[in-house]
Formats: structure tokens, C-alpha cells, sequence
């Protein structure tokens, strides 16, 4: 029914995870998610503590008047030490703690009994990304290498697992899982030092997560069904977020030569970006791909403008 359907919208929720501040991609899919009737729970580092909170008061003051859907509260993780805690506990008493706010019979508005307590997690967008850009690839340690490892895609790997595992009233029956890719997964780009294998590593892991996430699987008398994933990559252009601009050696001129070579001639937007995860993230038959949102500079040969050659 139309009012069942109404309900099973209102009680979505997503988690978006590596929210630094209001230019980050994971800020625009917040807000792209709240656009398409996902409540959020974020996730942060402990250093951007303060301004993640200051982002949600900013937002809750502009959307007063909003019933649903709201931004349900935010966490701090470090994903190298964090996520089963994350998945475990965190955010199972984030939704409880949020159905004890609801009001006594935990009822929506239409009053047909669907409650904050049914809600469940659809949709994960990870957002995270670390690599020390100051060595090139020539002078890289062990450690340097494992911490990108590490945080860049390991933590993708390990997020599946912790949704696999979670309370079975956690995640919906389908969750879509995706991530963050850049084209130094699959081109040398100057500067881009420890995280091209980093970003090469989390587009293959994708793949291998799609094929075995995809189909849950049952325990000889466990009747629950674990969640079953699909995982995929958006491979965004260059974007002026603080991270980028701050941490990737001569990055302003990268975007200019990324943005004159596409055929959009422009840089690529944070909104568009989110609106292709959550396009994905909708659509059931998309998995263990990886999506160019780069304006068509990844299927160009960069050459001069023609209007400039003869």
C-alpha cells in the first residue's frame, strides 16, 4: 500500500562515513541523503568533533520545521581501532536512544504503528581516505604503506564485515556499500604518491567484496538471513575540498588541467558526486562497479583544444 511504502521510506537510514566539514563529499551526500528521505548517522575523526557538530546544529536550525528526515547524531571512529565497536554498539544505541525520543506510542505521523524502532540501515558511504603525500613512492616505508592500506581500503573490507555480523534488526535485507575511488587507482598521477596502490587496492577489493557479499548466506538452524551487499566505487574528479587542497602537492593545478582536458570543460561538483552514490545506492542491480563522476576526463586522450591545433 501507498502508506506502507510511505512508512518503509520515512524509516530508512544511512551512515556516512569520513564527515570533515562542509566542503567534504561526505557533507554533500549528507544532505543529498536527507534530500532522498534518508535519516543520516555520521561518522568523524575526534579532531573534527566540534566541526561536524557545528554543521548539524547549522542544519537543524535551517530545517526547523522538518519532522523527517533528520540527521540522527554523529560518532566519532577511528576506522583502524573503531568500526566493531561502531557497528556493534555505537550505532545500535544511537537508533535505540533515538526511539526513547520518539513520542510514547513511538508512532510517525500518519499514526499507522511504524515506529524509530524499526528503523534499519540501507545505505553506507564511505568516505575515507589517508596517505602520507610528502614521500614519493621511491622513499615509502612499510608503515607509510600498511597506514594507507589501512585506513583507504582495509577499513572498507572490515565495514562488511561488521555489518555482517551486526544485531540482525541493524540493516535491512539489501545494504548498499559505497566508496570513494580516485583515477590514481588506475593511472600513475604525479603527486599521488602512496595513494594510487591504496585506491587500486580498495577498487579491487569492490570487486572481490561484490562476488562475496552479495548473496547472504544461512547457518543450519539459524533462521535469520545476514544482510547481503552490494559494494561499489565512485571514482570522483578532482574537488576542491579542504583535504584535497591541503594534502595533495600542487592540486590546483591538477584540477585546471583535469578540467580543461574533460569534455565538460568544468570541474565536477561535491552535489554531483552524491547524487551518483545515492543513485547507486538505489538501484538493486548495480554492484562491484566502479563509476567515473569526472566530467569524461577518464575516457579522454588529454590533448590540445581543437580550436588550438592547425
Amino acid at each position: 500500500s501507498s502508506t506502507s511504502t510511505s512508512s518503509m521510506i520515512r524509516n530508512k537510514v544511512a551512515v556516512v562515513m569520513g564527515v570533515a566539514n562542509q566542503r567534504s563529499i561526505a557533507w554533500a551526500c549528507v544532505e543529498r541523503l536527507l534530500n532522498s528521505q534518508y535519516h543520516v548517522i555520521l561518522t568523524h575523526q575526534d579532531r573534527f568533533r566540534d566541526k561536524v557538530q557545528s554543521l548539524i546544529d547549522q542544519h537543524h536550525n535551517h530545517h526547523k520545521e522538518r519532522a523527517t528526515p533528520k540527521i540522527l547524531g554523529h560518532l566519532n571512529c577511528d576506522v583502524t581501532t573503531d568500526l566493531p565497536l561502531l557497528f556493534s554498539e555505537q550505532i545500535p544505541e544511537l537508533l535505540h536512544h533515538t526511539t526513547d525520543l520518539s513520542s510514547p506510542s513511538h508512532s510517525n505521523d500518519d499514526n499507522d504503528g511504524t515506529s524509530t524502532a524499526e528503523m534499519m540501515i540501507h545505505t553506507i558511504v564511505h568516505s575515507i581516505a589517508y596517505g602520507n603525500l610528502q614521500k614519493p613512492l621511491k622513499d615509502v616505508d612499510w608503515n607509510t604503506y600498511q597506514t594507507a592500506q589501512h585506513v583507504s581500503a582495509f577499513s572498507l573490507l572490515e565495514t562488511a564485515q561488521c555489518v555482517v555480523a551486526a544485531p540482525n534488526d541493524l540493516f535491512a535485507d539489501h545494504v548498499s556499500l559505497t566508496a570513494l575511488s580516485y583515477l590514481g587507482a588506475v593511472r600513475a598521477v604525479p603527486s599521488y604518491g602512496v595513494m594510487g596502490p591504496a585506491k587500486a587496492a580498495l577498487e579491487s577489493l569492490v570487486r572481490g567484496m561484490a562476488l562475496e557479499f552479495g548473496r547472504p548466506t544461512t547457518t543450519s538452524g539459524n533462521s535469520s538471513v545476514p544482510s547481503s551487499l552490494r559494494v561499489n566505487a565512485v571514482s570522483a574528479g578532482p574537488i576542491a575540498t579542504l583535504s584535497a587542497r591541503g594534502g595533495i602537492p600542487q592540486f590546483v593545478p591538477l584540477q585546471t588541467s583535469v578540467s580543461n582536458a574533460s569534455p565538460l570543460g568544468r570541474p565536477v561538483t561535491a552535489e554531483e558526486v552524491a547524487q551518483a552514490i545515492v543513485g547507486i545506492s538505489e538501484n538493486a542491480g548495480i554492484t562491484g562497479q566502479t563509476i567515473y563522476v569526472d566530467g569524461g576526463y577518464s575516457s579522454m586522450v588529454p590533448t590540445p583544444p581543437l580550436d588550438s591545433v592547425g
